[in-house]
């Protein structure tokens, strides 16, 4: 069974793209990673050939110009047809996303122990936003992996989706992070702006009045209280200095709530309980079948 990774990447600065890259390292087989830039050369692309997935010779880089989401990402699918079988899984990743050491859990010490019943494995991303302090959800990830056969393939020009997936969907405990709005407000509304350009109608509102959308994100922030990946911490440092002012402001949007410290604490534990449930709810799910190891409930308990 082998593990495949779907990236994309433009010319535009993904600061967390190497902490993207070593998280992956131990958890992927190979990367099919779509650079749409349309350069020969750019700073993501040196980022990539620094990595020690391409070091190793474990990424293929797919050239071309930016089509939308779905359509590049399928370039990258094309490429996976070449090496993929029926046993094989593939993992949904952005180039702004950093994975916790857990998930070499999944892909090593629980997806080759499924049964085939089980096509589709979901997760969850913390959702942070302007300030490494400070989430504004922790969001279902739909199809974070699936395992492979012929007729799959991505649609959609933004927030693409995966279509012909088979098997039934377990969801696990899982929690990795999403630093895509870890930006300047400029960065940021550049984002929306894209998205709302490719026919994403929320993005596209965001941008009317961007000083009061930014101000609602500080309404809905509370305080994140684990630990990032060590691997994404020298990189956030960066960032945090980079937009150290507009950083401040968010802080202070936050700080003008009331009872921001109470409300962190009750959807802290409401995040809790919600992992448990869905670990019970795994295993449940699972019981009897015949493939599954002694401490696989261990392993699942270990997510989160």
């Amino acid at each position: 069974m082998k593990i495949f990774a779907v990236m994309l990447m433009g010319a535009k600065e993904e600061p967390f793209l190497a902490a993207c890259l070593e998280s992956l390292h131990d958890a992927v087989d190979r990367i099919a990673l779509n650079d749409n830039s349309g350069q020969e050369q750019h700073a993501n692309l040196s980022v990539v050939h620094q990595s020690r997935l391409y070091q190793e010779g474990r990424i293929d880089l797919i050239p071309s110009s930016f089509i939308g989401f779905g359509p590049c990402r399928e370039l990258c699918l094309k490429k996976i047809r070449e090496y993929a079988g029926l046993e094989d899984w593939i993992i949904f990743v952005d180039c702004d996303e950093v994975h916790r050491p857990e998930l070499s859990t999944i892909t090593r010490s629980i997806l080759p122990y499924l049964p085939a019943k089980i096509g589709i494995v979901d997760g969850y991303y913390y959702q942070f936003f302007q300030f490494p302090g400070y989430i504004t959800s922790l969001d279902h990830r739909h199809n974070l992996m699936f395992r492979f056969h012929p007729d799959i393939h991505w649609e959609g020009n933004v927030h693409e989706h995966v279509l012909n997936l088979t098997g039934i969907r377990l969801v696990l405990p899982y929690r990795y992070f999403h630093y895509g709005f870890l930006k300047s407000h400029r960065d940021i509304l550049d984002k929306w702006t894209l998205y709302g350009s490719l026919g994403d109608q929320v993005s596209g509102s965001q941008t009317a009045d961007p000083k009061i959308e930014l101000s609602n994100n500080a309404k809905a922030a509370v305080g994140f209280l684990g630990n990032h990946p060590a691997v994404a911490e020298p990189h956030l440092q960066r960032i945090s200095a980079e937009n150290a002012a507009e950083y401040r402001w968010f802080q202070d949007e936050v700080n003008r709530q009331s009872f921001v410290g109470l409300r962190t604490r009750l959807i802290y534990w409401k995040l809790e309980l919600k992992m448990r449930w869905l670990s019970l709810n795994c295993l449940r799910k699972l019981s009897g079948a015949d493939s599954l190891p002694h401490d696989f409930a261990e392993r699942v308990r270990s997510l989160y």
